[in-house]
């Protein structure tokens, strides 16, 4: 099981019960080694190891992957502190029944996992997760400080996934999308700048709700936000972009002219503000049907790139719903509801749209096949890769229930 991938899959159980999302948690939490990195990978036993080559096996201590569970943090924080948001979670105290010892007991579904005896939570006790969210504290603040240093690159407060090899960046979840031709020290990634950016201001939550001094992770905010908008923006194209090869000595940036999910991570993350021109050019290039836009979900890579489609094709060109998931859960909180956005429009537009275009389809492919696949094709929305995936790919059900 990899790591990001645990954070999306908490994103759908703990709407169910939060409970069991704690107890992941913790246990990831719990193979953090003494500088505060976290294994990428974790394969548990003989059956897990057969399953992945030898040299995928062992993981190496500078090697990240996207803290994703920094998401699910977050969604436990916003329980805890929303007093208004009830209604948002009353079916976590449905009743269900469940069998135990041949014979049917009734139970919340909200029960935490040491009280299915026969015990029951009551949603108004929210602050049951404060003790955990303490607790969780020094390690989620060593795991962030963990990635500010170890992937730190050649200029401050920006950042490189470390582990680059050829073609491929495993560390970023993002393996073959197309990043600089030749790997070097140079290189800025934009996907973990987002990341980090997305991470601090989460640990800024925790800071307050934990009663911690969050002054010095506000600063890097500041910092990160600053690299974001005035080193990984290309003002020639007026997008955001990895950037391939930065020169120290004259400060110029060569950026990358690959056009993708990383183009559009700024956004996926909600981290451009509602009336940026940037915001703008990055909706028209997700509705352009020759660059991301398709009728079944949101393409990884542009369909006028050179790499478009060719190689292994993991993520140069396949539908994902991990990350059509996360650009529709952006839209609806941080722009299609804010009239003072003025892309507003375009905003709804493209979130109805791309919501209605991926339902339809993974209802289809599910109708046809009977399972819900790794990724879909972009030209004629058909599962591929691994099935049954009922992964990341199961927030289709988040989507459908808008509960973001």
């Amino acid at each position: 099981r990899f790591l990001w991938d645990e954070g999306f899959n908490q994103l759908l159980l703990s709407n169910w019960n939060i409970d069991i999302s704690v107890d992941v948690l913790s246990h990831w939490f719990n193979t953090m080694d003494q500088t505060g990195w976290i294994p990428r990978e974790q394969i548990l036993g003989e059956e897990a190891r057969s399953k992945v080559p030898l040299e995928f096996q062992a993981q190496h201590y500078y090697h990240a992957n996207p803290p994703t569970l920094f998401l699910v943090l977050e969604k436990i924080i916003d329980f805890v502190n929303n007093n208004d948001n009830d209604d948002k979670y009353h079916h976590l105290t449905k009743k269900t029944d469940l069998k135990k010892n041949e014979e049917s007991v009734e139970y919340d579904t909200i029960t935490t996992l040491s009280s299915l005896s026969g015990g029951s939570f009551s949603i108004s006790d929210k602050t049951k997760y404060i003790p955990f969210l303490v607790n969780s504290f020094p390690r989620l603040e060593k795991w962030f400080n963990w990635f500010h240093f170890s992937q730190q690159a050649i200029i401050p407060d920006t950042y490189r996934w470390k582990g680059r090899n050829g073609n491929h960046t495993f560390s970023s979840g993002l393996d073959d999308y197309p990043r600089a031709k030749d790997a070097n020290d140079n290189e800025l990634h934009l996907d973990l700048l987002c990341w980090m950016i997305k991470s601090v201001r989460i640990f800024i939550k925790l800071c307050d709700i934990t009663q911690n001094d969050s002054s010095p992770y506000q600063e890097i905010e500041t910092n990160l936000l600053h690299s974001l908008q005035n080193i990984h923006f290309d003002s020639e194209r007026q997008l955001y972009s990895d950037i391939i090869y930065y020169d120290t000595n004259t400060n110029i940036a060569q950026y990358s002219e690959h056009v993708g999910y990383i183009t559009i991570f700024p956004l996926i993350l909600g981290l451009i503000p509602s009336d940026s021109p940037a915001l703008e050019k990055t909706l028209n290039v997700i509705r352009d049907r020759q660059q991301l836009w398709t009728t079944y979900g949101i393409r990884s890579l542009s369909k006028q790139d050179i790499y478009y489609g060719q190689g292994e094709n993991y993520w140069r060109g396949p539908i994902w719903i991990n990350i059509n998931y996360l650009l529709l859960s952006s839209l609806h909180q941080n722009y299609i509801h804010d009239e003072n956005c003025p892309y507003q429009e375009l905003a709804q537009s493209i979130y109805s749209s791309l919501r209605t275009n991926l339902i339809r389809n993974m209802f289809n492919v599910y109708k046809n096949e009977g399972f819900f696949f790794e990724q879909y094709n972009p030209s004629n929305g058909r599962g591929k890769g691994t099935k049954p995936f009922t992964g990341w790919s199961s927030l289709i059900v988040n989507i459908i229930s808008e509960n973001y």
